[in-house]
């Protein structure tokens, strides 16, 4: 049998990456100021608070908006998880050197979005913000954001009126960047923290492995991939690649062929440059999983992708039977798809052994993020008004994602 040669991330650091140093936070550490007498609201969606990482947080209150009582619990969403890891995360089972910023402050969380919908309902909000105030906080946290609003918008006023009575209210200057008039609200209010994201200088790479085989197992070999969102991909079970007989382009391409697609789509995963976009005969445009209903993706990003890595990043899909989502560089998928082309057919399947590697971010390290909101606001004030590292950041992340991952756009 060939024995083809692992295929990893190139160019990455043995390093035990700290993002603090980046943040400044490692000299707050030095001084002994880890949070301790802060009290923090967390409104997020729901909360995965038995990961690796989170085991000794001080969570003293939560509150589920959504359905009432006090369940905060769930793993359907991750970005709640993410978040409260960045802020707060303690646990002598903690992993590749990840910490919160105040590890030893007291938090009190707030699930604002259920599972079954796609956002946070504006009752949730603002009931959660009067909450936490009601509560005596000393600072609210939310991570989201809704396109800018006139002053008077009423999830931009509460959080103002909370502002002005001494809380600290930290709001996203969202994802909508660059350009000016791009931020967000209730980032926007006159009182309000908007804080918006830079990269960080050193581009962490959380991974699984997996393994891909001819049919016939003459050749094989591994790789790293991304585990995405959702990530239900079967253990250990292989899968049959398929991708488009055309090349990946910048711009929407005609709907390929299907008739080399197997009868059988349940164990079929695309292998397919992310965010490609396929036109139908009637010029709508088409996700290939969507079109051809097949349930597992490999994404890769560009050849040529000037942004903060040219690594796999975190993805996510929206499609309704979406099963596993995972992604891949651009060597390794490039190594795939000729390996595929070689050999005729090719399968793959995943493991949860993980690893995390580093490389230098010397694109965009410590410069502001390209999606982070700029100003001025309505009222023509300066907008955000801190920057911190939200490019890549290696936080907690829910069990059946892996428990650690790492995204864009955390402006925490």
């Amino acid at each position: 049998m060939t024995r083809f040669a692992s295929y990893h991330l190139a160019a990455t650091l043995s390093l035990r990456w700290d993002f603090s140093v980046d943040t400044g936070v490692a000299r707050l550490r030095a001084e002994n100021i880890t949070g301790a007498g802060i009290r923090v609201a967390v409104l997020d969606g729901g909360f995965d608070v038995t990961v690796p990482g989170l085991s000794l947080t001080n969570v003293d209150y939560t509150h589920d908006m959504t359905h009432g009582g006090d369940y905060v619990q769930d793993e359907c969403w991750f970005h709640g998880t993410q978040v409260l890891g960045i802020i707060g995360a303690k646990g002598d089972e903690v992993e590749y050197n990840v910490s919160g910023v105040a590890p030893d402050a007291t938090y009190e969380l707030f699930r604002i979005q259920p599972c079954d919908s796609s956002s946070a309902t504006q009752d949730a909000r603002l009931g959660s913000l009067i909450d936490a105030a009601g509560r005596g906080v000393d600072i609210i946290t939310c991570s989201y954001a809704s396109l800018g609003a006139c002053p008077e918008d009423p999830w931009t006023s509460v959080a103002d009126r909370i502002a002005t009575n001494g809380t600290l209210v930290c709001f996203p200057a969202g994802n909508r960047g660059p350009g000016i008039f791009t931020g967000s609200s209730p980032a926007d209010g006159d009182y309000v923290t908007a804080v918006g994201s830079v990269d960080n200088s050193v581009t962490p790479y959380y991974t699984w492995e997996a393994t891909w085989s001819t049919v016939n197992n003459s050749a094989a070999g591994s790789f790293r991939i991304v585990p995405s969102s959702p990530f239900n991909f079967p253990n250990n079970t292989k899968l049959t690649v398929w991708a488009p007989d055309v090349p990946a382009s910048d711009n929407c391409l005609p709907m390929p062929d299907r008739s080399s697609l197997p009868d059988d789509l349940s164990n079929v995963v695309v292998l397919s440059k992310y965010n490609q976009c396929w036109l139908d005969a009637w010029g709508g445009a088409h996700f290939l999983t969507e079109a051809f209903n097949i349930s597992y993706v490999l994404y890769y990003p560009g050849k040529s992708n000037a942004s903060a890595s040219d690594g796999p990043l975190f993805a996510s899909s929206d499609f309704q039977n979406a099963k596993g989502v995972a992604t891949v560089d651009y060597d390794t998928a490039s190594m795939l798809l000729a390996a595929r082309k070689e050999y005729g057919s090719l399968e793959i399947s995943t493991n949860a052994v993980s690893n995390v590697s580093y490389k230098v971010n010397s694109l965009s390290g410590l410069l502001s993020s390209k999606l982070t909101g700029w100003g001025p606001t309505r009222r023509a004030l300066s907008m955000p008004l801190f920057l911190a590292p939200g490019g890549n950041i290696l936080s907690t992340l829910p069990q059946r994602f892996g428990g650690f991952y790492f995204q864009h756009g955390s402006q925490d």
